[in-house]
C-alpha cells in the first residue's frame, strides 16, 4: 500500500517536471571527540564537535566547544592543531557560573582564521583549551571522510550524501519519458551504506531499458501499465552492488 501510494505520488511529479534537467545534493561531515585535561590533577573535562554542510554550492561550517571544571577567574582560548602540529587560534573561550566554559564558530557569521580554508583541514589533528599559553584541555579529531567513497571512519567521524536528478531526453528528441534519480550515502564507524533509486515514467513498455552509471550497467526497467511506470531500487544493506 505504501508503494502504491509513493509510486503515485511520484509519477505525478514526474509528469510535471519541466524537460530541463534539475539536480540537487546534500552533504553532512561531523567530527566530535572529548577533551581531557593535560594537568593529571584537574578535574576539568569537555567535548567538541566540527560540522561542514554543504547544500549545492553553499557550505556551512560550525565549531562547537564545552567544558566544564574551569578557572572562572582565567582566560582561555580554542586553538585547533593541524595534523603537521601547526596551531590555529580561533577565538576566546566564554566562562559562566561554576567553571563552565562554551566557545562557538559559525561560518555564517564568523570568517575563518587567515589561512585557513575549511574545519576539515584540521582532522587527523587536535582541539585545544589554552589558557595564558599553556594547554589546559586537549582532544584528537578524527579524521573527515566523503560518504561513498568506502572510507572506514574513526571513531567521531560521520559522513551523509544526498543527491537527486530529473532525467529527461536527450535535447531534439520529443518524447514525453521522464525519470527521478535519488541516491544516498552515509558512512560511520559502525559500518557504510549506499542506496539509489530511479523511477520513471512514459517508458514505452514493450521495450526493457538498461540503467548505467558510466559504463557500468546496474539494473535494468521494465515498463508496465498504461503510463509506462518502472522502477530500481538497489541498497548495499540488501546486498546488491553499486559501481
Amino acid at each position: 500500500m505504501k508503494r502504491a501510494l509513493f509510486l503515485s505520488a511520484a509519477l505525478a511529479a514526474l509528469l510535471a517536471a519541466p524537460a530541463a534537467a534539475h539536480a540537487r545534493s546534500l552533504t553532512v561531515q561531523k567530527v566530535r571527540g572529548d577533551l581531557a585535561a593535560v594537568d593529571s590533577s584537574s578535574k576539568a573535562k569537555g567535548k567538541f564537535l566540527l560540522l561542514a554542510v554543504t547544500a549545492g554550492v553553499r557550505k556551512a561550517e560550525k565549531l562547537y566547544v564545552v567544558a566544564r571544571g574551569l578557572d572562572k577567574d582565567a582566560e582561555y582560548e580554542v586553538v585547533l592543531e593541524d595534523a603537521d602540529g601547526d596551531r590555529t587560534t580561533f577565538g576566546e573561550m566564554k566562562v559562566r557560573g561554576r567553571g563552565i566554559g562554551f566557545y562557538r564558530f559559525s561560518g555564517k557569521k564568523d570568517d575563518l582564521p587567515e589561512g585557513v580554508d575549511a574545519l576539515s583541514d584540521f582532522g587527523g589533528g587536535k582541539v585545544l583549551v589554552v589558557s595564558d599559553g599553556e594547554t589546559v584541555l586537549s582532544g584528537d579529531i578524527a579524521g573527515f571522510v566523503d560518504p561513498g567513497t568506502g572510507d572506514e571512519p574513526e571513531d567521531g567521524s560521520f559522513a551523509f550524501g544526498y543527491g537527486s536528478a530529473t532525467l529527461s531526453p536527450p535535447e531534439g528528441d520529443d518524447s514525453d519519458a521522464r525519470a527521478r534519480l535519488y541516491a544516498a550515502a552515509v558512512s560511520t564507524p559502525r559500518g557504510a551504506r549506499e542506496a539509489l533509486s530511479l523511477y520513471a515514467v512514459g517508458l514505452d513498455k514493450d521495450v526493457t531499458y538498461g540503467v548505467y552509471v558510466g559504463d557500468d550497467k546496474i539494473g535494468s526497467l521494465r515498463p508496465r501499465g498504461r503510463f509506462g511506470v518502472a522502477w530500481l531500487v538497489l541498497d548495499t544493506r540488501r546486498g546488491h552492488d553499486l559501481p
